[in-house]
């Protein structure tokens, strides 16, 4: 074996060299991936979530406003912003099921509570006012209920600070701190709804 040389060696620890770079270089690119993905999650739920503020918004303000009208004519201003609850509840409804199924409920149970709270108060909302003439007793009574479960829902929401930044993005998409609230605001509507059947 004077002089001769073999290049298997060689050629074995460059192709390991370049297979652990390939992995490493794949193993980066997947966890970017992951993060990316998992920021993209947590922009729509904070979205969802600021959607839940304005809808809790519109139940309050809204519907007091609708209260102290007097006449068709006077309540049609106010009729418009209530006439934004259904896009507001369906982006809204959303991120609630999210916190369902983060909670342990099946995605079907999660966005079933919800959207049916959201639907009753709705049907009850909406048809409210569309007549000549003052509101009728029912009609202020309904609208107070509204009211006050819209204040109520908007303290509940605003326990949890809206994230603004990509980590804390991340972490609205892990549960952290905002399921609480979404899951007591769920059983808020639900027992809002269950009011307002309940005439």
């Amino acid at each position: 074996m004077s002089g001769k040389r073999t290049y298997t060696v060689p050629i074995l620890l460059l192709i390991a060299t370049v297979l652990a770079t390939l992995i490493v270089i794949l193993l980066s690119r997947l966890l970017i991936d992951g993060q990316a993905d998992k920021l993209d999650k947590g922009k729509r739920l904070a979205e969802g979530y600021n959607d839940c503020l304005a809808y809790a918004g519109i139940l309050k303000d809204d519907a007091r406003a609708l209260s102290g009208t007097a006449a068709a004519v006077d309540r049609l201003a106010v009729k418009e912003r209530i006439g934004q609850v259904p896009p507001v509840s369906s982006a809204c409804g959303k991120t609630l099921s999210e916190s369902g199924v983060q909670s342990g409920q099946t995605q079907e149970e999660a966005e079933s509570a919800v959207s049916a709270a959201m639907q009753t108060i709705w049907s009850k909302l909406e048809p409210i006012g569309n007549h000549d003439g003052p509101l009728t007793q029912d009609e202020l009574d309904t609208l107070q209920k509204i009211g006050d479960a819209g204040e109520k829902l908007e303290t509940t929401l605003k326990q949890y600070e809206v994230p603004t930044g990509d980590d804390r993005f991340r972490q609205m998409e892990a549960g952290i701190d905002w399921v609480g609230p979404a899951g007591q605001t769920v059983k808020q509507l639900q027992d809002l709804a269950s009011a307002l059947n309940a005439k």
